[in-house]
């Protein structure tokens, strides 16, 4: 970590003595798994675990517990949603701007790692340990899987890492068994493993998923598909967020997930107005209308002269909408 220059701000701290760390956590109910307790013997925080993710100091950790709580158990109440249920057993690691990272305390799937994010109402897996998650990280360092972000600096991309425990992972049957499941957590967990390997076996349940009713399984499906990265889950995705857009309401889960603007690795909605497909042309053309953005004014009136008059007319409807 060092060595990729992921600990610019901060060093990380002395670590302490297993001693201190069991009397500091004495009053919690539930015992810290042996690698977390390890993992503050050599150090007590500070430090950038990844590219802004930082290791939170025991008593920071402890503190951040008991105020997660409380406020999940107001928010619990409030909102009638089940997250009391869950999060008694999740202690606090790592943190960025928005996010918290957990790891499980509790018997059931104990250590595994999640990153929970309160203001987006988001929880995704991580890993199913902690001694998993930083080999993870390593291995992605040592796979050249470091990244330059123009606005955002330096990143890490985990899928390098993650690829490396495909043996240990379930099958894409079961992962996708778990994603059409009940129980949150598991289709959390299934989403996340799916994220993060390519598995194009999924590209028709993901796309079952993605243009189905539920908001928040389009938008898990739909980061599935951006991960995947193949012709087939493009389409599908680039498909699925012009029905999302024809829908009533405002939200469309699907639209802001396909790479787009000035510093995309990639431009599948302009691309995709080169292919041979009537229907994804006038997908493209209908995302493009939605995103309303002067920079794709030049490819909208170029679609105006397409070999579909579907495509020219919905070319057009984007331009007069886009002019007003």
């Amino acid at each position: 970590m060092r060595r990729a220059e992921f600990d610019s701000r901060w060093t990380f701290r002395p670590g302490l003595s297993r001693r201190v760390i069991l009397e500091r956590t004495a009053q919690l109910p539930f015992n810290l798994p042996e690698e977390v307790v390890a993992l503050y013997e050599w150090s007590d925080g500070y430090g950038s675990i990844t590219p802004g993710k930082w290791f939170t100091p025991l008593e920071d950790s402890i503190q951040s517990y008991r105020d997660q709580l409380e406020w999940q158990r107001e928010r619990s109440h409030a909102e009638g949603r089940m997250w009391d249920d869950w999060s008694e057993d999740w202690f606090p690691l790592f943190r960025n701007s928005y996010c918290e990272s957990f790891v499980r305390c509790g018997l059931q799937a104990h250590g595994q790692l999640w990153d929970q994010c309160p203001q987006f109402l988001e929880l995704n897996w991580l890993a199913d340990s902690l001694a998993e998650f930083v080999e993870t990280i390593v291995v992605a360092i040592e796979s050249g899987g470091v990244l330059i972000h123009p606005d955002k600096g330096k990143g890490l991309d985990m899928r390098a890492g993650y690829n490396a425990f495909k043996q240990t992972r379930p099958d894409a049957g079961s992962l996708v068994q778990a994603a059409n499941g009940n129980d949150p957590l598991d289709r959390a967990r299934a989403f996340g493993i799916l994220r993060q390997g390519v598995h194009p076996a999924v590209i028709g349940p993901m796309t079952e998923l993605v243009l189905g009713q539920d908001r928040e399984l389009a938008r898990a499906a739909a980061w599935v598909l951006r991960a995947i990265e193949q012709p087939a889950a493009v389409a599908s995705l680039i498909k699925a967020a012009a029905v999302w857009g024809q829908r009533p309401g405002s939200d469309n889960p699907v639209l802001h997930i396909i790479p787009h603007g000035r510093h995309a690795d990639s431009r599948p909605l302009i691309d995709a107005l080169g292919d041979s497909d009537d229907a994804l042309r006038l997908a493209a053309v209908t995302c493009l209308g939605l995103l309303a953005e002067a920079t794709d004014f030049p490819s909208l009136y170029a679609a105006t002269s397409d070999s579909s008059p579907a495509v020219r007319a919905a070319a057009r409807a984007a331009l007069d909408r886009l002019k007003r």
